[in-house]
C-alpha cells in the first residue's frame, strides 16, 4: 500500500512538471512583435522612437534626425512629409524643408519579426522668411516726442543742436585755473580724445558723420579759481558763461567761425570740477558766440575724465546730438535699465555701441531698415548693428509712445568686449523722462547685474504683453528672429 502511493506522488509530480513545461513553452511570444528575447534571456521591447536638433526652421534649412529606439532594431524606414527626400532607412538621415508649412515625422522600426511604428504630427515648422524688399511704412514705430522744451529727448523727430550728418568741426580749448595749474601737456590728453571719438563716430554712424577735432594746443587761465566754476556747472547760463570765457581767451588765435561744437578741457587735476557736461541750446541768442557765429553746444570736462578716458566725449557728444542718459539718476541700482549697453548709460560698458533706435533717430539708419510690424506673425533676419546694410532692427509698436525693439548684438567694433551675442529686446517709452528709464532693455532670469546675458539665442524664447519673440537661428552676422502679436 505505502509502495502504491509512492508511486501515485511520483506520477502526479511528473504530470505536474509537464504541464509547466507545456504552459511554459505556449507563452505564445510570436503573437507580440514588438518583443524580442535577448541573448541574456532579459526580455526587451521593440520601441520606434527619434529626435531632431531642430523643430522650427527656415526655408531650405536641413534637420538632422537621430533614432533613439529601443530593443536593438535592425533595420529603419524613415517618413518625411513636405521634406526631400520624402523617405530614408538610414539610421541617422539629414533632410532638407523647401516649402514653408507644418509637417510631420514617421519612423518604422524592427527586428526579425518584429517592428513598430512612431509618428509625430506637426513635428516639424518650416518658416518663410521676409522679403526685404517688402520693408512696410514705418510711421506707426516713429513714436511721438513728449519733451518737447527739452533739446534731448527719445522721441521723433530728433531735434539735438548739433548736426548728426556730415562733418562736425569741434574746437578743443584747454583750461587750467590759478588754484589747479596744469602740469600735463595738452597733447597727452588730446591724444585721449581723438583716436576713441573719431573711430568711435565713424562705426556708429556707418560713416555718415565725421568728427573733426581741431586742438589749440595751449593752456588758457581762467580768472577765478576752480571751485567758482564748479559752482556755475549747476546752472545752464553759468555754463554757458565759463565756455564764453574760454572762447574769448582763445578768440585771438582761433577762428570759430566753422565751429559746430566749443570743447574745453579742464585740468584733469582740478578735483573741485568734478564731472564735465554738455550746454545746448536751440536758440541762437543764448549761444557761444565768436567770429560771427553763434555756437549752440559746448562739453566741457571735470575730474571724471580721469577714470572714463576718451569714451567719456562719445557720451557727451551724445547730448550735443539730442540723445538722453539712459541710466536712473537714483543712486541705487545705478545701471538697472540697460546694464553695460549703449554709452548713453554708462561709458565703462561692454557693449557701448548707441542701440539701432538711436542709430535711427540719429538718421544713420535708413526707415528701411527698420521693420515696423503691427500685427500676426513675422519671421525675420536681422543684421548686426556693427557693419552696414540690412534690416537693423524690428519694431512693434503698443501705442503712439510705446514700442519694443529686437536688435542684433555681436562682438565687434566696439561692442568686441561683449560677453553674450544674441538678439537684444528692449522697450522705447518716450513718456518716460530722461533718468528713469526710457529705454529699459527686457530680460529672462539671470541675465547678471549688467545684463550681460540678455541677448537671446537659439531656442530662446520671450513673450512681453503679448508679444512673443523667438530666435530662430543665430548665425555669425545676424540673428533669424519670430515676432508674433496675440
Amino acid at each position: 500500500m505505502k509502495n502504491s502511493i509512492s508511486l501515485l506522488k511520483k506520477n502526479i509530480q511528473f504530470t505536474l512538471a509537464i504541464l509547466l513545461l507545456f504552459f511554459s513553452c505556449s507563452d505564445d511570444s510570436s503573437n507580440d512583435t514588438n518583443t524580442i528575447v535577448s541573448d541574456t534571456n532579459t526580455i526587451v521591447s521593440l520601441k520606434s522612437e527619434f529626435a531632431s536638433n531642430l523643430n522650427k526652421i527656415i526655408e531650405g534649412k536641413q534637420i538632422s534626425f537621430t533614432e533613439k529606439s529601443e530593443g536593438e532594431p535592425t533595420s529603419w524606414s524613415w517618413t518625411f512629409e513636405g521634406g526631400t527626400p520624402a523617405t530614408s532607412n538610414e539610421k541617422n538621415p539629414v533632410i532638407s524643408y523647401s516649402e514653408q508649412g507644418t509637417f510631420k515625422v514617421s519612423l518604422a522600426v524592427s527586428k526579425d519579426d518584429a517592428s513598430e511604428t512612431i509618428e509625430k504630427e506637426n513635428l516639424i515648422d518650416v518658416l518663410a522668411l521676409f522679403d526685404e524688399n517688402e520693408v512696410p511704412e514705418t510711421q506707426l514705430c516713429k513714436l511721438d516726442k513728449i519733451f518737447t522744451n527739452d533739446y534731448v529727448d527719445i522721441g521723433f523727430p530728433n531735434n539735438g543742436p548739433s548736426s548728426s550728418l556730415g562733418q562736425v568741426n569741434i574746437q578743443v580749448l584747454f583750461v587750467d585755473f590759478p588754484d589747479a595749474v596744469a602740469s600735463q601737456t595738452t597733447t597727452s590728453i588730446f591724444n585721449l580724445l581723438e583716436n576713441i571719438n573719431t573711430e568711435f563716430y565713424e562705426e556708429m554712424s556707418y560713416g555718415k558723420m565725421e568728427i573733426n577735432l581741431l586742438p589749440y594746443r595751449s593752456w588758457l587761465r581762467l580768472s577765478s579759481v576752480s571751485s567758482q566754476y564748479a559752482e556755475s556747472l549747476n546752472s545752464s547760463s553759468g555754463h554757458l558763461s565759463f565756455i564764453q570765457e574760454a572762447v574769448d581767451l582763445a578768440d585771438d588765435q582761433v577762428d570759430f567761425s566753422d565751429t559746430d561744437i566749443v570743447l574745453v578741457m579742464s585740468n584733469p587735476d582740478a578735483s573741485e570740477i568734478e564731472y564735465g557736461p554738455t550746454f545746448g541750446s536751440l536758440n541762437d541768442s543764448f549761444a557761444i558766440n565768436a567770429d560771427g557765429n553763434s555756437i549752440l553746444t559746448g562739453i566741457t570736462s571735470g575730474f571724471d575724465f580721469n577714470y572714463w578716458g576718451g569714451i567719456w566725449l562719445a557720451h557727451e557728444m551724445g547730448h550735443s546730438l539730442g540723445l538722453l542718459d539712459l541710466y536712473p539718476y537714483s543712486n541705487s541700482n545705478n545701471h538697472r535699465y540697460v546694464g553695460g549697453f549703449g554709452v548713453m548709460g554708462i561709458q565703462s560698458g561692454k557693449a557701448p555701441g548707441f542701440f539701432a533706435y538711436e542709430r535711427w533717430l540719429l538718421g544713420w539708419i535708413d526707415d528701411s531698415q527698420i521693420y515696423c510690424h503691427s500685427e500676426g506673425s513675422i519671421t525675420i533676419e536681422i543684421q548686426e548693428l556693427a557693419t552696414e546694410g540690412g534690416i537693423k532692427a524690428l519694431s512693434v509698436p503698443l501705442n503712439s509712445n510705446r514700442a519694443i525693439l529686437i536688435e542684433s548684438r555681436k562682438k565687434k567694433g566696439f561692442d568686441s568686449s561683449m560677453r553674450k551675442e544674441g538678439a537684444l529686446v528692449y522697450v522705447i517709452d518716450t513718456s518716460v523722462p530722461r533718468g528713469q528709464g526710457p529705454l529699459r532693455i527686457l530680460q529672462n532670469s539671470n541675465t547678471g547685474s549688467m545684463k550681460e546675458n540678455a541677448p537671446m539665442i537659439a531656442g530662446d524664447i520671450y513673450t512681453y504683453q503679448g508679444v512673443t519673440i523667438e530666435v530662430i537661428e543665430s548665425k555669425s552676422s545676424s540673428d533669424i528672429i519670430q515676432v508674433t502679436i496675440q
